[in-house]
């Protein structure tokens, strides 16, 4: 997922193919109840589909289970909830949104109310750009103009920004990247993000680009402003889905504890975990 959070940048999984749903009805932050969430998720990009079939999408065999969850007769498990987040390509806050949800309705605690607040306050705050407006701001510098346009001493001019970014993107190059950010209305706004674990060849390459930049950086900035970091480990590859929500969460708590409104400098923080081997054939 591709997050600019208080308009700093974060990039997201691509993987393999899975299903394209965007646009909700409503966004999981303003939804009251668990059934809100879901039919908000349900109705997403238009879709019209029978309680059967998204059962079927879910894993599920029958569409009951399904049908009372949705009427309040019984509430989702745990396992129901992780398929569904899984399927909509949920970001960790709207995940614990809807486990927040489920757990209000089961115990009907009010002390939850607190943490369901930041949490609606931070994902209403954030605007989802869909695939075709990102292929438009790909490239890696646009994020960095985007971050520098919030900075006290910017000047909204190509050879200033071209200046800031070490002469590493061409004067016309940032003009028409200031064009388009205007155009899309994404020069100053609030959070962008896009959905997690979307296929997608603009984020492949966005993705490349920045770890281009990490190799630059590598070889042109002292030890004393860069960290790199390496840990080569057996890892059973089941446990995946719990180690990009956990990454996840890091970058979410990265981006509280050290991003600053006050800062004229921007940086970039990249992770990344892969195989290295490939899967035995017994």
């Amino acid at each position: 997922m591709l997050t600019v959070s208080k308009l700093k940048h974060r990039a997201v999984t691509d993987t393999a193919s899975v299903p394209m749903i965007q646009d909700l009805a409503k966004p999981i932050g303003g939804c009251r109840t668990y059934q809100e969430a879901l039919t908000s998720l349900m109705t997403s990009g238009g879709a019209e589909r029978s309680l059967k079939e998204w059962s079927q999408r879910f894993g599920y065999r029958s569409h009951r289970s399904l049908g009372m969850v949705m009427s309040g007769k019984r509430l989702p498990t745990p396992k129901m909830v992780e398929s569904i987040s899984r399927y909509f390509h949920l970001d960790p806050g709207e995940h614990r949104s809807l486990e927040l949800l489920v757990h209000e309705a089961r115990t009907g605690e009010m002390a939850i109310h607190a943490q369901m607040g930041v949490l609606r306050q931070a994902l209403t705050e954030t605007e989802l750009i869909n695939l075709k407006d990102f292929a438009q701001i790909s490239e890696w510098y646009m994020f960095v103009v985007k971050q520098l346009a919030t900075t006290p001493s910017f000047r909204k001019h190509p050879e200033w920004i071209a200046r800031r970014l070490r002469r590493k993107v061409d004067p016309r190059q940032l003009a028409t990247a200031l064009a388009t950010l205007e155009r899309l209305g994404l020069l100053k706004t609030k959070n962008v993000r896009t959905r997690n674990d979307i296929p997608s060849a603009a984020l492949r390459m966005h993705h490349l680009q920045m770890l281009q930049r990490a190799a630059q950086s590598i070889n042109q900035d002292p030890v004393t402003e860069r960290e790199n970091l390496s840990l080569t480990l057996r890892f059973d590859s089941k446990q995946m889905m719990s180690v990009k929500r956990y990454l996840r969460e890091v970058r979410e708590e990265f981006d509280r504890r050290f991003g600053s409104d006050t800062s004229e400098e921007v940086f970039q923080l990249l992770v990344h975990f892969f195989p290295q081997t490939s899967k035995e054939v017994r």
